[in-house]
């Protein structure tokens, strides 16, 4: 027989070639593996049995059944069995502690928790919002869930394993009813066989409903941030709102004094203009008085309107042209990409419409008819 475990470290990775001669009832095997000698595993050096001492002590505790072929194969999947257990026991504390940590969770163990405990929530709180602890939790539970998979890829392997042994017993007595063994030793190793089964079945029942739990955890982490996210989102809203308001206010207040200037800004000019030099008020009165007669305003005042209006133009045109580039440089940098495209696209839309105005405009002229036609 030539049989190979599963890749998966922690259940050992073992590998075994074995011959059993039944005239003298003896069987050479060969095992070959991590661990076996090792009372570490290859890879987190946690302490653990080594397959060796476990296989020893089976054997001198079954030596009704050592003259039997396969009872090292037996024993091969035993050891595989135990290893399954105990990381079962681990995989089965670890899901509670991610329980525990997600704090949503009120049966078995954990039913002496509650959520309305402060302590509790702010925990919660600090895992969720902070991005440390939720992304150590999530890889916690991606961790542990994909060693829950792996775990059941094997125990189906197992239970197939089973069957495989099944078969071989009924081949060896078929085809060799002449070996002898000790009386009960082949129904004691068949009922062994049938434990095994069990024990199997047991375990990979166990890892299915550790899957579930853990794909809960994953669906209520999901949910809890999403919950804070929205929360977060509220939050943003309402202080978006009070920006708003602020900036409501702010608007009505730069209304306000616009309103003030503009009520003010003619009897401003008016008194500006009337106390500039381009105007004698005193000329009046006097020439009223008998004296010659001097004109009120100085034949200079053009001066005035030669400079003022075309600053004034330079002013309001230089100030038209920064606002379209300052308008075209924000619809640029704000609009999202898509909109960006459709702009581009009706821009291109526009331009291609009135070039083909254009074209048609030529081609419907009379003379630009006749032109062509022309020798």
């Amino acid at each position: 027989l030539t049989i190979k475990q599963p890749q998966m470290f922690q259940l050992g990775n073992l590998g075994m070639a074995m011959s059993h001669h039944f005239e003298t009832r003896t069987t050479l095997a060969f095992i070959h593996g991590w661990d076996i000698f090792s009372n570490k595993l290859k890879f987190t050096k946690k302490p653990i049995a080594p397959h060796i001492e476990a296989i020893q002590e089976i054997l001198k505790s079954s030596r009704r059944l050592l003259s039997h072929p396969l009872l090292l194969p037996t024993l091969f999947l035993r050891r595989h069995l135990t290893r399954a257990e105990d990381m079962r026991r681990q995989l089965s504390s670890m899901t509670a502690e991610i329980e525990k940590a997600i704090g949503v969770t009120q049966t078995a163990r954990l039913s002496g928790r509650t959520v309305q405990d402060q302590r509790i929530v702010e925990e919660v709180k600090a895992m969720v919002l902070g991005e440390k602890p939720r992304i150590h939790t999530t890889a916690r539970i991606s961790t542990t869930a994909t060693d829950v998979i792996n775990m059941k890829g094997t125990l189906e392997w197992d239970e197939e394993y089973v069957k495989f042994l099944r078969r071989v017993n009924d081949d060896v007595k078929a085809h060799r009813p002449e070996v002898h063994m000790p009386p009960g030793a082949d129904l004691q190793l068949c009922g062994f066989i049938d434990l095994l089964e069990r024990d199997a079945q047991s375990i990979s029942s166990y890892a299915t409903r550790m899957q579930s739990r853990l794909e809960l955890q994953f669906n209520v982490l999901y949910n809890l941030i999403a919950q804070a996210g929205n929360s977060l989102n509220m939050q943003q809203s309402t202080q978006a709102g009070q920006v708003a308001a602020q900036a409501g206010m702010d608007s009505t207040a730069m209304k306000t004094m616009a309103v003030v200037t503009m009520v003010f800004l003619p009897p401003t000019f008016v008194a500006t203009i009337f106390s500039m030099s381009f105007f004698n008020w005193q000329a009046s009165s006097s020439s009223g008085d008998g004296g010659g007669a001097e004109p009120t305003i100085v034949p200079q005042f053009w001066i005035y309107w030669a400079v003022s209006l075309p600053l004034t133009i330079a002013i309001v045109i230089g100030w038209r042209v920064w606002w379209h580039f300052q308008k075209a440089y924000y619809e640029f940098k704000f609009l999202r990409p898509e909109e960006h495209v459709a702009y581009e696209d009706r821009s291109r839309g526009k331009s291609r419409d009135r070039s083909r105005e254009r074209s048609r405009d030529r081609t419907h002229d009379p003379r630009r008819r006749r032109s062509q036609y022309q020798v």
